[in-house]
């Protein structure tokens, strides 16, 4: 990974998983590095040789052909599932643009409509949105030796200053703010049903297989 930062480095920044305090870490870091960046709300875009992309990426979006030959680093961002779904679903909710009946009652929405709607463009259920994201699986199955080809490193939002000690270490930058940055905004109380949580776990079980695969293959093990 070393070698491939000065290439450039591609972010695949799943939403809702500390992107916010990611972006700026990352900022900081080309800033001390004389690395180039595009903006953080240049989204779906992937940035050219030399540059770290600061905005969300999805997999899909990415010629992976393009990154391998110009040996970039690849860099991931996770977040345990259902914190992930419950945070997306809370932003749309905060900003009063969909899902409208259902509002607090997460529970209920989930349960009527995780088969039949999604939370962003290009996603056909609400159910394993990181493998989906991050171009390793589906519903169906996810694939460890893709990630571990595709993918160099990984922000964890639930470990974001053991994130940044790790980046530290392929990269020789000390971070001088380590504390995970907080969207400002109405955060509905939600309900959130024992059947509910029960489902989701089922449902997204190829998203915890990924979510603990890599809190033990890159770095975060406990």
């Amino acid at each position: 990974m070393v070698n491939k930062i000065r290439n450039g480095i591609v972010w695949i920044s799943t939403p809702k998983c500390a992107t916010s305090t990611c972006a700026k870490h990352l900022e900081e870091f080309c800033d001390w590095k004389g690395m180039k960046y595009t903006e953080r709300n240049r989204h779906d875009v992937m940035a050219p040789k030399h540059y770290v992309n600061l905005g969300h990426l999805f997999s899909g979006d990415v010629n992976w052909e393009v990154v391998k030959n110009d040996n970039r680093a690849v860099i991931g961002s996770i977040r345990n599932p259902m914190d992930r779904f419950i945070s997306h679903y809370s932003h749309h909710v905060s900003f009063g643009d969909r899902f409208k009946g259902y509002e607090s009652n997460i529970s209920k929405f989930y349960l009527e409509n995780n088969q039949n709607t999604t939370l962003e463009n290009g996603f056909k259920t609400l159910n394993n949105y990181m493998v989906k994201y991050l171009g390793v699986g589906d519903d169906e199955a996810w694939d460890a030796d893709l990630l571990k080809k595709r993918y160099n490193f990984f922000f964890v939002s639930e470990e974001i200053p053991q994130s940044l000690e790790n980046f530290k270490k392929y990269t020789g930058y000390s971070f001088k703010n380590k504390e995970l940055k907080t969207n400002i905004t109405d955060k509905p109380r939600l309900y959130k049903s024992k059947k509910f949580k029960e489902e989701f776990i089922k449902n997204n079980e190829n998203d915890y297989e990924l979510y603990n695969f890599i809190l033990e293959n890159y770095g975060f093990k406990r």
